[in-house]
């Protein structure tokens, strides 16, 4: 978007505040609790297909070889698995040795 295209769009959402605010009774107070509003109504009205899915697109689908790989684990060396997971019992001291 140039420069010109800006100004013009901020020209159209500054109009539709002051369109809001007439049709509001022109309330006491700033005008821009409007400009949100109207900057989301020109947003639509310039793209009305914004956020739709088109019904004839093909879906993405992703390739089974990446899928396979969801949910594994690292695999463990042989010296990693021959370590004990948990404490033995019999390696242990006492308490108070």
């Amino acid at each position: 978007m140039n420069k010109a295209e800006f100004a013009a769009l901020d020209a159209r959402i500054a109009a539709r505040v002051e369109q809001m605010w007439e049709a509001a009774g022109s309330p006491h107070g700033p005008r821009d609790r409007f400009f949100d509003e109207a900057r989301a109504l020109i947003g639509m009205e310039e793209n009305p297909m914004a956020g739709t899915i088109d019904p004839d697109a093909k879906p993405f689908v992703a390739e089974a070889s990446l899928m396979r790989n969801l949910g594994e684990f690292p695999s463990v060396s042989d010296a990693q698995a021959e370590e004990p997971s948990f404490p033995d019992p019999e390696n242990e001291k006492p308490s108070g040795e």
